[in-house]
């Protein structure tokens, strides 16, 4: 089964790459690989490890995940 995933630089937390892999043990010196499951991702986001949550911005403000005001984004 092919897994979507984020390549996470480990220092700046910035999605480098979007990779598609057979399975989840690949190791890539300074960064995490991340599955992207059925949330929005493109390289140049930023991932909240505390929340799991990719964001467009740095500080993790604004997400296509959530609104403003908290809630879920539906499409």
């Amino acid at each position: 089964m092919t897994i979507t995933m984020a390549m996470v630089n480990n220092v700046t937390n910035e999605v480098e790459n979007i990779i598609s892999v057979e399975n989840d043990d690949l190791v890539i010196d300074g960064s995490s690989l991340v599955s992207v499951g059925d949330l929005f991702c493109q390289a140049g986001m930023f991932f909240n490890a505390i929340d799991k949550i990719f964001y467009y911005d740095k500080d993790f403000k604004k997400s296509p995940t959530y609104n403003d005001d908290g809630t879920y984004a539906t499409s």
